[in-house]
């Protein structure tokens, strides 16, 4: 029970902040996994490379044609580990990699001194393999 109070705490925070900072979360309500609506399929794969090598946040982009061309989206899995740290520093960085950050709201700055989260695995490679006859 303790968990599942902190993942909607989280979802909650996540959410609420992101609206605050100018981000859109298209029609996302009662489920941890949360997307930020960033239109054009390219912008938001760039923008996901860029957060991943930059901020160390790890984020899936959905792109055409798992969603129409002009709503491609970043999808932010919160789980009940995260930190409201950690998830005002990846709103903050999303709104600021979008040109927000000028109006993210006080509530959501995040001071330089914070820890950065690094992945704590390598992502797996992809291996293609030529088919025997």
């Amino acid at each position: 029970p303790e968990r599942l109070a902190r993942l909607r705490a989280n979802h909650r925070h996540f959410l609420r902040a992101a609206r605050a900072a100018g981000l859109d979360p298209g029609g996302a309500m009662d489920t941890p996994v949360v997307p930020i609506v960033v239109g054009e399929s390219g912008a938001c794969i760039r923008l996901a490379q860029r957060l991943l090598a930059v901020h160390h946040i790890n984020v899936a982009p959905m792109v055409y044609p798992a969603v129409p061309e002009n709503g491609a989206r970043l999808r932010f899995f919160v789980t009940a580990a995260h930190t409201r740290e950690e998830l005002d520093r990846t709103v903050a960085a999303l709104a600021d990699e979008l040109g927000l950050g000028n109006d993210v709201p006080e509530l959501l700055a995040v001071k330089s001194t914070l820890p950065l989260v690094r992945p704590t695995h390598a992502l797996p490679a992809f291996e293609t393999r030529e088919r025997t006859s």
